[in-house]
């Protein structure tokens, strides 16, 4: 292999899209390379232009960090399958209607079953469902077979009452659960996997909680972001020695 195929690998997350199509259609030796990197989370795309390169290119190039305004349940399910993707953010902002429309309902919000595809990822390290689109989700059983899942970000999860399937999971560090105004009890997460792994826990806007002493039971844990009255009124979690 010459020494422009050798660095190839190592220079592709610096190009753009079209710069790295270009590159790479350049001689036989670089036609031939698979899995190279191909940055789009320096902007908000649409969920069909990941899928396209995947489809037109399949494993030449992967997508290790994507992030997307919005998408259908449809093209979520496929999200989640796409080889080599390690990063998934999907915004989920509305949008804003022209003058004399009506005002557009949650349309970017996702299925409460939504997560039911994340299995299937052996990739996917974080997952944010950012504003609308996680406001549906009320099921977590399928994130915590996630193998891969360090990093896992609901918005607006009015819908969630029960965070215990998370206690199995078996990487989770990250959690952030803004607006989970259904939620009321926490200590289902200290036991399992849970208990030796989460370092972070984010409970913005659960204003329902009312007791989180459990909280000391979680080994790792190093800082709890709590916005509501009742969290800042409690006692900050009591760490217990390993």
């Amino acid at each position: 292999m010459s020494l422009l195929g050798e660095v190839a690998p190592l220079i592709a997350p610096l190009l753009g899209e079209q710069a790295l199509f270009r590159l790479t259609s350049s001689s036989n030796e670089l036609r031939a390379l698979q899995g190279l990197p191909l940055d789009l989370a320096s902007r908000c795309a649409c969920a069909s232009e990941a899928l396209r390169v995947a489809r037109v290119h399949h494993t030449r190039f992967l997508i290790p960090a994507f992030t997307v305004d919005r998408c259908s349940q449809a093209e979520w399910e496929q999200l989640c399958t796409l080889p080599g993707l390690v990063s998934l953010t999907v915004k989920g902002s509305r949008r804003n209607p022209t003058v004399g429309q009506t005002p557009p309902g949650p349309v970017s919000a996702l299925s409460g079953s939504a997560l039911l595809s994340l299995p299937q990822s052996r990739s996917i390290v974080s997952l944010r469902l950012l504003e609308h689109a996680g406001a549906l989700v009320h099921d977590l059983s399928h994130a915590a077979l996630c193998v891969a899942l360090e990093t896992l970000v609901l918005h607006r999860c009015a819908a969630l009452t029960d965070v215990a399937p998370l206690a199995a999971a078996p990487r989770l560090r990250c959690l952030e659960l803004r607006k989970a105004t259904a939620l009321t009890d926490l200590a289902p997460l200290c036991c399992g996997a849970a208990c030796w792994r989460l370092a972070s826990l984010g409970l913005q806007g659960c204003r329902l909680l009312r007791d989180v002493a459990s909280l000391g039971a979680l080994r790792a844990l190093e800082e709890v972001r709590r916005t509501c009255a009742c969290a800042r009124s409690a006692p900050p979690p009591i760490i217990a020695d390993a």
